[in-house]
């Protein structure tokens, strides 16, 4: 099979590899004569001409177009992530996704009650009209089919989850706290909404990646 002779699939959500087809003013065209989709470009490589192939993620922008981006999204189909609430509309929420457009996140696909600011894990799908949008429902994206494996990977998306939550409200709270992880669990409860163990993991994890400094009585960020 010839280059010419290549089928040209866009997939939504995913990295691929796209020839090249035109330049514009702003931007190229990627694909063929009858499959096309625009990379902006402020984001085309300088010196590409067609014919060259970029690796690109497709979505679609606020307009419903699909569209290329070289830049990295903080998830794709498949995968799931912690994302953080943007903001909480009556149909749903938008997630901080790392690209212009803000990932949808519909109020029928959210198991409980979300905060703006905070981090919730979740999955990245195409809707019934060709649309990227999260979920909360999990289950079905998590790695293998064994209960126990899939129990340890939610465990793992909910810490990292928890220990972003607790940095975002240490944030809030002018970077630092007059108590530790050993402070007592209602106070923990009340500041932070979780359980003292709960609260010790993620501190744990904030600790490790030095994000954070304990001491005898404080939590405070590391600058």
């Amino acid at each position: 099979m010839t280059d010419s002779d290549r089928t040209i699939c866009f997939m939504l959500g995913k990295w691929q590899t796209l020839p090249v087809y035109s330049k514009t003013d702003f931007g190229v065209y990627l694909g063929d004569a009858q499959h096309k989709v625009l990379l902006p470009g402020k984001q085309v490589p300088e010196g590409t001409v067609p014919g060259d192939e970029i690796e690109v993620f497709l979505y679609r922008d606020s307009s419903d177009r699909l569209i290329a981006t070289v830049h990295n999204p903080l998830i794709t189909i498949g995968e799931v992530r912690p994302l953080k609430v943007k903001q909480i509309t009556k149909i749903g929420a938008f997630l901080d996704w790392g690209l212009e457009k803000d990932l949808f996140l519909p109020f029928r696909q959210q198991t409980g009650k979300l905060e703006e600011g905070f981090w919730y894990p979740v999955a990245l799908y195409v809707d019934k009209s060709d649309r990227l949008a999260a979920t909360m429902w999990i289950d079905p994206y998590l790695p293998g089919a064994d209960a126990d494996e899939k129990k340890k990977a939610k465990s793992i998306i909910k810490l990292q989850a928890d220990s972003e939550n607790v940095y975002t409200i240490l944030r809030r709270k002018g970077g630092r706290l007059e108590y530790n992880d050993k402070a007592d669990p209602s106070r923990i409860e009340s500041d932070f909404g979780m359980s003292k163990n709960a609260f010790k993991r993620a501190v744990g994890v904030l600790y490790k990646a030095r994000r954070i400094l304990i001491s005898e009585d404080s939590i405070e960020i590391l600058s």
